[in-house]
């Protein structure tokens, strides 16, 4: 043999199963070679390589020279104590040396597989796997031959390879080699000669080891079986296996239970075969003739016969070999094929057979093994041999019959004569009939059928049974019934037995009942005398009959009370009619048990009336075994609903269990209670008790009638209860037992009721009430009385308290658990009971777990009295049985132990899983099963091993339909496969449910992660490096690494498939990927050990896996459904993966690996080289947008879409006649997900695909519960006929069929969901996270445009589901992000050689548009994202509109709209060319949409709006009213704004609204016809009309206030970051809007329009307060918004001041708010017209806000500055009021030096000083903007020239440039010059802006002081005004203007009064403007103006400055 670490046979042995056993062609060249190359091994079979003196010597010099080690190209050194124990090892097994130095080396490395063992140790358990492993690839393939009796139906090359294959190694002595085999090993001999070499170690190393050798033997047996079976053997074979079998004693062949070992029953059957001469199926005449001509038996059978009949070593093995030679010679002689002479008797033969015990080896030895019935054709064989007996030596068979009523008449002669009974009677035909029984008793094969001739086969309910016998059934039927007649009372048990093992399948049974029916009448109807003691009429006859006798003997009336206290047989019944009657009920049993149909005809049946009879037996005193048998017979016959509900009534009134005390309050001693503890403990034997519970077990099936015991007692099933747990269960473990085993049988009965009441109890509001339960109340006569209340809440309650029930629940556990430390020697049946005991205490355990929750809930909402503790509490309390707090451990032991029951290991996962969904448990349960590093150590074990467990998966949709009796599957029928599958997948559900907790859990245990430590400090390494154990993390990798290699042509595709369980693990990757406690060392450890996700990122799409993989026997369609869903779900989470992993490579800088990924996402290849071959024809409109015509293939990312279905399939519809489809419909619905927590079962199947924890759950029907709660229906139901009972069957299957078919419909849908949410994800990541040099440039561009054509033809079409269309849609708008770059190039006119051409963006507008047209209001999502990507586009191609439309609402420059460009023109026309329809859609959903869509679409009106020169728009708002709506609902919506200022406000949903609104209103007022159709629909006055505007909060008392004190009074979110907006600043949300859309009404209507500015002072006099709060509070500013509503109120207060008209001089409050607001106006100058407040503001602002914040602050103060100018420059030119004279006021007083006074504290007009500071500080502030701007345009065209220090601080103004790339800085760089350049430009604007307006208004103070003032003596108050008759003031470009006027007007000017200055004031200030106005003064406004690069108002105004100043001088 040769050795390697990888394991070559269990490689071997995969890939044939899968190419035999999974028939999987496609394997058929990887089988074929692997044969070639393991040709040698099969040939040497099991043969060691030799030892050598060379190769010895070669291994000893290793330590100094090194070893050439298998798969090494280098010697490697070794040690010397591995070179020690090379050798030893070598010794011990006599194998070559240098194969010893592999297989420690494979020891070494498999350490961390089996914890405990020495690498030695390792070594030895490997090299016996490896032999077992050979053993078994031969018997798989001897196996998979064709021949006489099987074949595995493979294709015909595959037939031809194994045959040919196996018939060398036949032709090479492969028999004699398997013989030679058995003689050198044997189990003893091998462990006594390892034992002695040190090679085995503790008993599980030894019990390994004993089960790897018993695999190799019983292996080898098969082959030789399998052979035998198929093929004859040849004659020298057939007496080698003679031989081999003859020299074997009793003692070698027989196992611990006195029946054959598995091994040589598997010979002694292999013999049977070769002399097998009878045909084990049907044969028509010539297929019988070609049978036996194949058989060559007769060939050499005359030198058999000699070595068959001679001595045999065990003779009782020899006389069964003999029988079956006889039955030889009988066929031989039959054909012609033997002679007919003395050495050919078969009758003595048979006769010597039979008086040797053949027939009591075959039955006790042979079918007595543990594995018989386990094969199939060893079941067949003897069954062929019994027949052939019967119906070929019939004569024989009557001489046993004979020889039986002779010793019968002997025995009767011998009773009646007193004499004793002869010793050497023989019984031959009577252990003939129990042969018979005992063969087909216990098979389900159902070959007794032959025994059977239809009766009636016209009526026969079974269509097989109408077909015609064949004659050696005939024969059979014959012997069956002639057996009895005339039958002698010793055979009547017998018989009846025989008959009850013929009966042991529902049509054997109904065959039964009627040949016993029909075989006590004549064929005139009466009854015939010699055949009626075989009939029901005598049976049950005879059972009244001794009812009356005993009932009289007794002196017991039939409603008596109860049995008395001895059940002693009396003297009219002998033991031999009480061993007839137990037979007679065995039968009743068997019969009404496994056939519905004779049940109910036998209940009916008056004359029979067995129900009532066997009550009435069981109330005689008869013995306890009859009762036992009365009983059962009684639970078969409660199998029925409507019988069982009639059993209640006679269970009470009969009082087998005594619930009614007698009046006088003294109890009578009688009753099952009182045999239980007087007669069965005194036998210690308990036959009625266990008989009794079986017969509560099928009672309960159905519900507890509710009135049970009503009128004679509480009505309820309490005493009952009461007795199962107090006299039973409490009691069970300290009885006495004759059988010790019987303990645990009683327990795991008493256990079977008590679960199953628990089970089915459900808690209800009425069960926690004081008073009486109304589950169940009786109505007596007049009266109520209460019942008691379930029996599952008096449970419940005891299991949830340490009650002696919950304690002696610990001790069956703990008794378990320690079985599992330390195996007892115990029988098969005892070790059943075992099991079942703790499987049930376990189950009772976890369902407590899962029901707890609703019922802890039940107790504090009813103010229940009693006191419970969580069971997940109760289980850390300390075990009585060892003192310490074990109860966890015990329950985590049982996955420990691989020997156990499955179904134990799966309830403890369960368990573990239902507990680990509490927080606080999962720390205290890590502690408890770390407590002991041996514990820990073998817990981790056991779950590895499960996890890493081969078996293919079971299909998850298990069968859960009732069967013919309408009872569901019960567990028993729940295959090995499904439950190996289960615990797998329960496994992985505690990790996923673990790691939702805080560290340490149990999922950090069995991951590997540090519990001493954070997890994320773990640094998780292979298992063995370091003494790392193996962990649940590496078999999962494990797990997915087998699935890559599933669809390859190579020996990986024999892995066996797990689809559920792969979805498990990758769900698991991601789980501890997105965890921020394991993330970093999971994610290093599955990148540098594994490259997990670029090896399974070349694998996708994963391929799709053959069908057959999944079995051969499921449905085509439904099998191709859950691999298409099982692959969709694969890689949703593979996907989430990814995009972590390629979020935190991008993150973390690491390019290189970042990159090939994205190598691998956009890597191309051609449809043909799919991995599948089938990619969709998606890309038929690849030409849509311009792109694909070059592409030879297609992007890893984009195929993974080929195979999604977005259509939305139609649900099944029920068709009922009997239920109401309504009603069940609503059922279906309610059950919909109703269970996704009462049962780990459910949340396991639908975890998966369904766990809610993980974001896969579906709604899906509980389908165990509909069918329970549909049979409950049909079980309450009294008086239904079998016939319509069958027919309600159907139905629930029907419902049941619609229901799964629902499941799956949706389970498919969530599943298609949550692979493209994972594809958004991956895609989003993709787009937006990674670095630019990664995906950049011209392949980004190409790339997106080709994603954004893959996802809009997936989503077009009518029956795409909203539900899956939403995730792209989403994707969709990212790729709208990533195209604004584009858009705008486009839009600014700067199209490079690589943009892309407007075409193709108005593809994407078009195709964005019809899906808009096509989405329906239910969409929700669907329609968010179409709206936000439409936005998306429409602002990004409409920049520079928006830029224009913000720089005229800044400073009212009427900006003007530059003609449309191609892109926007175009955009124009595909919008209108959908017409009102388009229109209609956008407007409703802006009127009528939920909150997110009418957002979006009045954001969408306005972008449309916003290029809509055409007005189109406009006038369909007007027209269908929808303006005037959204107009008039600012006021419907006033009520909800005013919520949303209150401090703890609902949902903001109307605010937000309101903002999308308020902007779209602007947009619209931004064009003058817009603004004249909002002031047509009265915007302003329904703004006026809005209070919510009128509820500023009175932030100055907030100032000094604590942070407490403010959480007081609702304002805390002025001092704390909260997710919801402070008051404050939820106001300004509702102003801001408010005003910037007043502001934009009066720029675009203009100061002419006096009616809008009349408004617009109406408006500002209704929320006066708040404009005079804004102007008052504005020294206290230190927030940006603060800024901005200065800006907005001053910039309104302007134009209101400009378009003041007479109609505002006739009303009084108007010229009051007027003049207020110009008070406060001017009293702003000192404050933003101060050079050193500019500076201030900027750090205030800094300081609150925080960040570089300058930018913007600086500009909302030149906004401030320019409103306010434009103020002062409007008061001083005046306003005209109708007259023909113009007001004029002087607004600075004529001080031009510093004064001393600088703030507004008292009201006094400004100084020309202030004017003239904010003159010079504007103009220095200009000239270095300027600087800046030239400075900026500079670097911005000399990027290369920049050096990186300044590349850094450029691009760190963007974004933190920590973990960016050269590049990246250099274009964030870039960005933020640009940036620079234009807000530079923006400022200098604003700059000349105001110095014009400042010092147009010096100019006029200026020009009135000097020339046109007259001053006064007395000083008069400057703020009254003056008046006189002048023109009006014309511009300055107008001709005439100023000193160039003509000699009148300056006359005129000079005719008018003073203004009340003195003349020495008026001197002195002349003389200070003088000194004031310098030169460098002047020279600063022109070099202001040459910044514009035109000549403007200023040169003007300076030049009129200087004239003045020359005047004065």
């Amino acid at each position: 043999m040769s050795f390697s670490i990888a394991g070559p046979f269990d490689r071997l042995l995969c890939l044939i199963n899968a190419a035999v056993g999974h028939k999987q062609t496609d394997l058929y060249h990887d089988l074929q070679l692997a044969l070639r190359k393991h040709k040698p091994d099969f040939l040497n079979l099991l043969k060691n390589p030799a030892k050598s003196t060379t190769d010895r010597q070669k291994v000893k010099n290793a330590t100094k020279e090194g070893i050439y080690v298998h798969g090494e190209s280098h010697p490697r050194r070794l040690p010397p104590d591995f070179i020690e124990e090379a050798l030893l090892l070598s010794d011990l097994i006599d194998i070559n040396e240098f194969a010893a130095v592999e297989l420690v080396l494979t020891g070494e490395h498999l350490l961390p597989r089996h914890p405990g063992l020495t690498r030695g140790l390792v070594a030895v358990t490997v090299y016996h796997e490896e032999r077992r492993n050979v053993a078994l690839c031969l018997q798989s393939l001897v196996q998979a031959r064709d021949g006489a009796l099987w074949t595995f139906e493979l294709s015909d090359e595959m037939t031809r390879l194994v045959k040919g294959f196996t018939d060398e190694l036949q032709e090479n002595g492969l028999v004699r080699k398997i013989f030679d085999l058995f003689a050198a090993v044997d189990v003893r001999d091998e462990l006594n000669k390892l034992e002695r070499g040190r090679g085995v170690g503790g008993d599980k190393h030894r019990n390994l080891l004993i089960r790897l050798i018993d695999d190799q033997r019983l292996a080898l047996a098969q082959c030789l079986y399998c052979w035998a079976c198929q093929n004859p053997l040849s004659k020298d074979d057939v007496r080698a296996l003679v031989a081999f079998l003859k020299g074997k004693s009793a003692e070698k062949m027989l196992g611990e239970d006195a029946t054959l070992d598995p091994v040589y029953l598997s010979l002694f059957v292999t013999l049977l075969y070769c002399l097998n001469v009878e045909p084990l199926r049907e044969m028509n005449a010539d297929e019988e003739e070609e049978f036996y001509d194949k058989l060559t038996i007769f060939d050499y059978a005359d030198e058999l016969h000699g070595e068959i009949v001679g001595d045999w070593e065990w003779m009782e093995l020899g006389d069964a070999v003999k029988l079956a030679w006889a039955l030889v010679i009988c066929v031989g002689k039959r054909q012609q094929a033997l002679p007919d002479d003395e050495q050919f008797d078969e009758d003595n033969i048979f006769e010597l057979a039979v008086i040797g015990g053949a027939l009591s080896f075959f039955r006790k030895t042979v079918i007595g093994a543990s594995r018989f019935f386990d094969e199939e054709f060893y079941v067949r064989k003897i069954h062929g041999l019994v027949t052939g007996l019967l119906v070929n030596m019939p004569l024989n068979i009557k001489q046993l019959r004979n020889e039986n009523d002779e010793v019968a008449r002997i025995t009767a002669v011998c009773n009646q004569q007193g004499r004793e009974i002869p010793e050497d009677l023989r019984h031959d035909f009577e252990e003939l009939m129990k042969l018979i029984h005992d063969l087909y008793a216990n098979s389900s094969l159902q070959l007794e059928i032959e025994y059977w001739t239809p009766v009636d086969q016209a009526h026969s309910l079974f269509p097989f049974q109408r077909l015609s016998t064949s004659q050696r059934q005939r024969n059979l039927y014959k012997f069956m019934r002639l057996a009895s007649d005339l039958l002698p009372a010793p055979l009547f048990a017998p018989y009846v037995n025989m008959l009850r093992g013929l009966a042991s399948s529902p049509a054997a049974s109904h065959h039964c009942y009627n040949f016993l029916k029909t075989n006590g009448i004549s064929a005139g109807g009466a009854a015939a005398p010699n055949a009626a003691i075989i009939s029901w009429d005598h049976f049950f006859t005879s059972m009244k009959q001794y009812y009356l006798g005993m009932r009289q003997d007794a002196a017991v009336a039939i409603g008596g009370g109860g049995a008395p206290i001895h059940s002693l047989i009396p003297a009219n019944i002998s033991a031999q009619e009480v061993e007839g009657l137990q037979a007679v009920l065995q039968l009743l049993e068997q019969i009404v048990k496994e056939d519905p149909t004779c049940r109910s005809a036998m209940h009916s049946n008056e004359h029979w009336l067995p129900v009532p009879t066997l009550f009435g037996l069981l109330t005689c005193p008869v013995p306890l075994q009859l009762k036992a048998s009365l009983l059962r017979c009684l639970a078969a016959f409660a199998r029925t609903p409507e019988i069982a509900m009639n059993m209640w009534t006679l269970l009470e009134s009969h009082q087998v269990l005594q619930t009614v005390v007698p009046a006088g309050g003294v109890a009578q001693q009688s009753g099952i209670k009182t045999e239980l503890e007087e007669i069965e403990s005194r036998n210690e034997e308990y036959p009625e008790t266990r008989a009794f519970l079986a017969f509560l077990d099928s009672l309960t099936e159905t519900p507890i009638p509710p009135g049970l015991g009503a009128g004679y007692r509480p009505a309820g099933f309490d005493p009952y209860l009461s007795f199962l747990r107090d006299s039973v269960f409490l009691k069970f473990n300290t009885r006495a037992y004759h059988n010790g085993e019987e303990k645990w049988m009683v327990c795991a009965d008493v256990l079977t009721v008590l679960h199953k009441l628990l089970h089915h109890y459900e808690p209800e509001t009425s069960h926690f009430a004081d008073e009486a339960s109304a589950w169940a109340h009786s109505h007596v006569g007049d009266r109520l009385e209460h019942a008691d209340k379930p029996p599952g809440y008096t449970i419940m309650l005891h299991l949830l308290n340490e009650s002696q029930m919950f304690q002696k629940i610990m001790h069956v556990i703990d008794v378990g658990a320690q079985y599992v430390v330390s195996p007892v020697k115990m029988s098969k049946d005892g070790r059943k009971a075992l099991e079942r005991s703790v499987l049930l205490a376990l189950q009772m355990l976890e369902i407590v777990l899962n029901k707890e929750a609703i019922f802890f809930d039940f107790l504090r909402d009813n103010n229940s009295l009693e006191l419970a503790t969580p069971l997940e509490q109760l289980l850390f309390s300390v075990n009585a049985s060892t003192n310490q707090p074990d109860l966890y451990i015990n329950i985590a032991r049982f996955v420990c132990e691989h020997d156990l029951s499955l179904e134990l290991v799966l309830t403890s996962i369960r368990i573990l899983c239902a507990v680990s969904r509490s927080g606080p448990v999962q720390r205290n349960l890590v502690g408890v099963l770390t407590s002991s590093p041996e514990t820990s150590r073998e817990i981790l074990h056991g779950f590895v091993t499960h996890l890493e467990s081969s078996e293919r998966e079971a299909e998850e949709e298990e069968d859960i339909f009732t069967d013919a009796d309408g009872n569901q599957v019960s567990n028993d029928d729940v295959t090995e496969v499904q439950l190996v599958s289960s615990i797998r997948q329960h496994i992985v559900h505690l990790l996923l449910i673990s790691l939702q907790h805080q560290s340490p859990t149990v999922a950090h245990f069995l991951l590997g992660f540090e519990l001493m430590k954070p997890p994320s400090q773990t640094n998780l390494q292979d298992p063995g490096v370091h003494g790392s154990p193996r962990t649940c993390l590496h078999a999962v990798l494990d797990i997915l690494n087998e699935h890559l290699s599933i669809s390859r042509t190579s020996s990986g595709a024999a892995m066996p498939w797990k689809p559920h369980l792969v979805q498990l693990s990758y769900q698991l990757v991601y789980a501890l990927a997105s965890n921020s406690d394991t993330s970093q060392p999971t994610v290093r450890y599955l990148r540098s050990s594994y490259d997990f996700f670029c090896r399974h990122l070349e694998r996708i799409p994963f391929p799709r896996t053959a069908t057959s993989r999944l079995g051969d026997d499921e449905d085509e369609n439904v099998v191709a459904d859950l691999i298409a869903r099982r692959r969709v779900i694969h890689q949703a989470w593979f996907l989430k993966c990814l995009a972590l992993e390629l979020r935190l490579t991008a993150l973390n800088k690491q390019h290189s690996h970042a990159q090939r990924i994205v190598g691998l996402l956009l890597s191309e290849s051609s449809t043909s080289e799919s991995s599948d071959g089938d990619v969709a024809a998606a890309g038929s409109g690849a030409f849509v947008f311009g792109f694909g015509a070059g592409d030879s293939g297609r992007k890893r990312l984009l195929r993974l879409l080929d195979d999604v279905d977005l259509t939305q399939e139609c649900s099944p519809e029920l068709s009922l006649q009997i239920f109401d489809v309504n009603v069940v419909v609503q059922l279906i619905g309610a059950l919909e997900g109703a269970d996704s927590s009462s049962s780990s079962s459910s949340s396991s199947s639908s975890s998966s695909s369904s766990s809610p924890l993980f974001g896969t759950s579906a709604a899906t029907c509980d389908l165990k519960r509909l069918n329970v709660t549909l049979m409950n229906e049909l079980n309450s139901s009294q008086g239904i006929p079998a016939t319509k009972r069958r027919e309600v069957i159907q139905e629930i299957r029907h419902v049941l069929d619609v229901a799964l078919e629902r499941n799956r419909q949706k389970e498919r849908m969530i599943a298609t969901k949550q692979f493209l949410v994972g594809w958004q994800q991956l895609t989003e990541v993709l787009l937006t996270a990674l670095p630019v040099d990664l995906l950049n440039g011209e392949r980004r561009r190409a790339f997106v445009f080709e994603l954004m054509q893959e996802i809009l033809l997936k989503v077009s079409g009518e029956d795409v589901s909203p539900h899956l269309s939403g995730p792209l849609y989403g994707v969709i708008l990212v790729l709208m992000a990533q195209l604004r770059p584009e858009a705008k190039a486009l839009t600014s006119g700067h199209v490079s050689g690589s943009s892309l051409p407007a075409g193709t963006l108005h593809s994407i507008l078009r195709k964005m548009l019809e899906n808009v047209m096509t989405s329906n209001t239910g969409q929700l999502r669907v329609r968010s994202c179409l709206y936000a990507a439409l936005l998306y586009y429409l602002q990004s191609t409409n920049n520079g509109q928006q830029e224009a439309a913000d720089l005229s609402v800044v400073f009212g420059v009427s900006g003007g709209v530059e003609s449309q460009d191609n892109l926007q023109a175009g955009n124009l026309a595909i919008v209108s060319g959908y017409g009102e329809a388009l229109m209609e859609r956008i407007c409703r959903d802006a009127c009528d949409g939920t909150g997110i869509i009418q957002m979006l679409a009045f954001s969408v009106l306005d972008s449309i709006i916003a290029f809509d020169w055409q007005n189109k728009w406009l006038n369909h708002l007007l027209l269908k009213g929808y303006l005037q709506h959204s107009i008039d609902s600012l006021v419907h919506d006033d009520t909800a704004l005013q919520a949303a200022l209150a401090p703890n406000p609902e949902p903001l949903k109307a605010l937000y609204i309101y903002e999308s609104k308020m902007a779209f209103l602007t947009r619209l007022a931004q064009s003058s016809a817009g603004a004249q159709a909002l002031f047509r629909c009265s915007l302003i006055s329904r703004l006026s009309d809005c209070s919510f505007l009128a509820m500023r909060p009175e932030t100055t008392s907030l100032v000094g206030m604590t942070a407490g004190e403010a959480a007081d009074e609702g304002y805390s979110g002025l001092f704390q970051d909260s997710f919801l907006p402070a008051v404050t600043e939820r106001y300004r949300q509702l102003l801001l809007p408010a005003l910037k859309l007043v502001l934009t009404m009066q720029n675009s209507l203009g100061k002419q329009h006096q009616e809008a500015s009349f408004q617009v002072l109406c408006f500002v006099s209704n929320f006066s307060e708040v404009f005079y709060a804004v102007l008052k509070g504005s020294h206290r500013l230190s927030l940006v918004s603060s800024l901005e509503e200065v800006a907005l109120v001053t910039g309104i207060v302007y134009r209101v001041a400009v378009g003041l008209g007479q109609a505002a001089a006739d009303s009084p409050n108007l010229l009051t708010c007027a003049s207020r607001l110009r008070r406060l106006m001017l009293s702003l100058l000192y404050q933003y017209c101060l050079p050193d407040s500019w500076e201030n503001m900027v750090k205030a602002v800094s300081l609150s806000e925080g960040g570089n914040v300058r930018d913007v602050v600086m500009r909302y103060l030149q906004e401030i500055c320019s409103n306010l100018m434009s103020y002062c420059r409007h008061a001083v030119s005046g306003g005209n009021y109708g007259s023909k004279f113009r007001m004029t006021t002087v607004v600075f007083e004529p001080l031009l030096s510093d004064d001393g006074h600088s703030s507004a504290t008292s009201f006094r007009l400004p100084t020309l000083n202030l004017l003239l500071r904010h003159l010079h500080a504007c103009c220095d502030n200009c000239l270095a903007a300027s600087d800046e701007y030239q400075l900026y345009r500079r670097k911005l065209a000399n990027m290369s020239e920049l050096s990186s220090e300044e590349m850094r601080e450029h691009a760190s103004a963007v974004v933190s440039v920590e973990k960016l790339t050269v590049q990246q800085r250099e274009e964030l760089a870039k960005v933020r010059l640009e940036e620079l350049v234009e807000s530079r430009k923006q400022d200098v604007q604003n700059y000349h802006y105001i110095i014009e307006n400042s010092l147009y208004v010096l100019w006029s103070h200026m020009e009135f002081f000097f020339v046109y003032c007259k001053p006064k003596t007395v000083d008069e108050d400057l703020s009254i005004g003056f008046s006189q008759e002048l023109h009006s003031m014309r511009r300055l470009q107008d001709p005439g203007f100023g000193y160039g006027e003509d000699q009148r007007s300056r006359e005129t000017l000079q005719s008018q009064s003073g203004t009340g200055i003195t003349r020495a004031a008026l001197k002195t200030f002349k003389t200070e403007a003088v000194a004031s106005f310098s030169e460098s003064f002047f020279k600063k406004l022109i070099d202001v103006e040459a910044t514009q690069g035109e000549k403007r108002l200023i040169q003007a105004l300076s030049r009129r400055l200087k004239r003045l100043l020359k005047l004065q001088s």
